[in-house]
């Protein structure tokens, strides 16, 4: 008994140590008074690899909403790159990072933008942490944005409960989560068409819906009344 407590108690102590193996700092970014003579409004964030072997990460942006006319790329260690570019690798040492910025081109116009930044080893898709950037967007006030995708989310606004409309069949998992990035509920999608929400506050939310693999689908913006 005495060893199989031990073998748990060390089984549990490397799942925790793997869990904190990818970081990014800060995990949420905000940057406002983006005005229509501002050329590029950038965003800061580091992303580092505090485990002890080399790495290689992918990062995958996902433009969450954004005014139409607004460019958005990405810099790493590497390169700046277009805004065209979506995902790239970068390799990260053991203990180093990579700054992961975002930068927004408003081209004149007035207006604002949500980037979401999903980075995840090459190797192991569950090694994984996600970053989001606001651009003239306060993630604390009320606001209803209409994001436009595949899998939508209806009703939104609402008050207790939401569902998926065109979900498909490789839509597992629907997890709610704050504007810090910090889990709050998960949905098995497979078992449950309406997703109750009653219990939280009022405010907007990041609804993040997974495949089978755990990879994301779609990641929606939902606001509760």
């Amino acid at each position: 008994m005495k060893k199989y407590l031990l073998l748990v108690l060390s089984t549990f102590m490397a799942i925790s140590t793997w869990a904190q193996v990818l970081t990014i700092s800060p995990e949420s970014v905000t940057v406002m008074d983006i005005s229509t003579t501002v050329t590029d409004a950038p965003a800061h964030s580091t992303l580092t690899n505090t485990g002890n072997t080399q790495r290689t990460i992918i990062w995958e942006k996902n433009v969450i909403e954004k005014t139409d006319e607004w460019d958005i790329a990405v810099c790493d260690k590497n390169n700046c790159y277009f805004p065209g570019v979506d995902s790239k690798t970068v390799i990260l040492d053991a203990g180093t990072e990579t700054n992961l910025d975002v930068h927004a081109y408003p081209k004149g116009v007035e207006g604002y933008a949500i980037v979401e930044m999903y980075n995840h080893d090459a190797a192991d898709s569950t090694v994984q942490v996600t970053g989001y950037y606001y651009f003239n967007y306060d993630p604390n006030r009320s606001k209803e944005v209409m994001i436009k995708r595949k899998i939508t989310l209806f009703p939104n606004p609402t008050r207790n409960s939401f569902s998926l409309k065109e979900q498909n069949e490789e839509t597992s998992q629907v997890v709610i989560i704050n504007l810090l990035g910090q889990e709050l509920k998960r949905f098995d999608a497979k078992f449950e068409t309406s997703f109750d929400i009653s219990t939280l506050a009022k405010g907007n939310y990041l609804v993040q819906i997974l495949d089978q693999k755990g990879r994301t689908q779609a990641t929606k913006l939902l606001q509760k009344m």
